[in-house]
């Protein structure tokens, strides 16, 4: 069957008409796609402009939250100042706080005399605490003597000096160089510095009242018991007070002393007397047995020792210089009395109550029961005594 050439002629145009069509639908499209796109760029989305506020109205309190955060008022709490601790390496320690707990006041510390208007106010009659023993407090003070204890049997570096409490011999060694090189050289310390180990730090008295004691509790009171080697039983040790003293008035005063085994006073570089049981000094300086008996040391009776009548002026500060030691393996004492010259003494039979010797003005003789405690002893014998010190306060 053929096709009429009409029919063909027409369809053909038809064909063109409709892919015309399409095309121009297309591109018109397009050009609306187009027109869209800039109307939303020039004029802006009115949805997008919502959205926009919305998010500004949802970042806003996050910016408050900021702002408290910052802005934020810790609790307060009270720090006590004065109860903060620096170490050398500034670190601060706070103290601890304890919730709802009533704070507990501490002890008042013994307050050690720095000038003349509180040294009245300082006692070292209870030597225990703080005050470490009788042989003296780690604090300092111009108006106290200040004590270095030395080991004989040690060199500063620790090895041995051939000096011993054990055998007489090798004490003899050490009482030679105590005596040559050290008292009749005018007390120089540097001169025990040299030659002996030396505790490392110094103690502080205002008085020498060593009762009977273990010749052990000398380097235990300077917390040495752990270095002072025992050597055959025994130890040679020392210490050296040194300090300055004014007399309370202008006089004539005289000094007795009694230890065992050491006790040599100068002042001003003048010895004054010798009291110990072994002598470090010539008879001119052993004074004589005024005063009776201090009580027996290792069942000896012995008598305590007093200088001649030592013309001081008021006024006038001297230097006192006070050598004790202990050479046998047993026990160790020590006690320094001073008296004036026409002051009347109350009596115990027939000997004078002396007042102990002091730096400082004291409430009375140390509180010997505090002392006991403190030395870990059942007893100790106490000398008669005045019921007050005679205090030579530097100026």
């Amino acid at each position: 069957m053929t096709s009429n050439p009409l029919s063909r002629m027409v369809g053909k145009r038809l064909s063109l008409a409709i892919l015309i069509s399409i095309i121009v639908h297309f591109v018109l499209l397009i050009l609306l796609g187009l027109w869209t796109v800039y109307r939303y760029v020039q004029e802006g989305d009115p949805g997008m402009e919502v959205a926009m506020e919305q998010g500004e109205e949802m970042e806003a309190p996050q910016e408050v939250m900021e702002e408290v955060e910052v802005t934020e008022v810790q609790p307060e709490v009270e720090i006590d100042l004065d109860r903060l601790t620096v170490d050398p390496l500034h670190d601060v320690t706070l103290p601890e706080i304890v919730a709802d707990t009533q704070a507990v006041p501490t002890p008042p510390t013994p307050t050690v005399p720095t000038t003349a208007a509180d040294r009245v106010a300082f006692t070292q009659a209870a030597p225990r605490g703080s005050w470490g023993s009788v042989f003296g407090a780690t604090e300092e003070s111009d108006f106290l003597l200040s004590g270095a204890f030395y080991d004989l049997q040690q060199d500063p570096d620790g090895d041995s000096t051939g000096i011993s409490g054990a055998n007489n011999s090798a004490r003899q060694k050490g009482m030679r160089i105590l005596r040559e090189g050290f008292v009749e050289r005018g007390f120089d310390r540097r001169v025990l510095d040299r030659q002996f180990l030396r505790a490392p730090d110094d103690r502080s008295v205002s008085f020498i009242a060593h009762p009977t004691m273990p010749f052990r509790l000398g380097p235990q009171a300077y917390d040495m018991e752990d270095v002072v080697k025992v050597k055959g039983g025994g130890l040679y040790w020392a210490i050296h007070y040194e300090g300055t003293i004014s007399p309370p008035r202008s006089g004539e005063f005289r000094f007795t002393a009694f230890a065992d085994d050491h006790l040599v006073v100068a002042i001003d570089g003048e010895i004054v007397v010798d009291g110990g049981l072994k002598k470090l000094t010539d008879s001119r300086y052993h004074g004589e047995q005024v005063h009776g008996l201090i009580p027996r040391t290792n069942d000896r009776a012995r008598g305590s020792r007093t200088s001649d009548w030592i013309r001081m002026e008021a006024g006038r500060n001297y230097k006192v210089d006070i050598l004790l030691g202990e050479n046998e393996p047993v026990k160790y004492t020590a006690w320094l009395f001073a008296e004036e010259k026409g002051v009347e003494y109350e009596k115990s039979g027939n000997w004078p109550k002396l007042p102990l010797f002091s730096t400082i003005e004291m409430e009375g003789p140390p509180d010997w029961e505090e002392m006991l405690e403190d030395l870990e002893l059942r007893r100790i014998q106490i000398p008669p005594m005045a019921e007050e010190v005679l205090a030579f306060p530097r100026n």
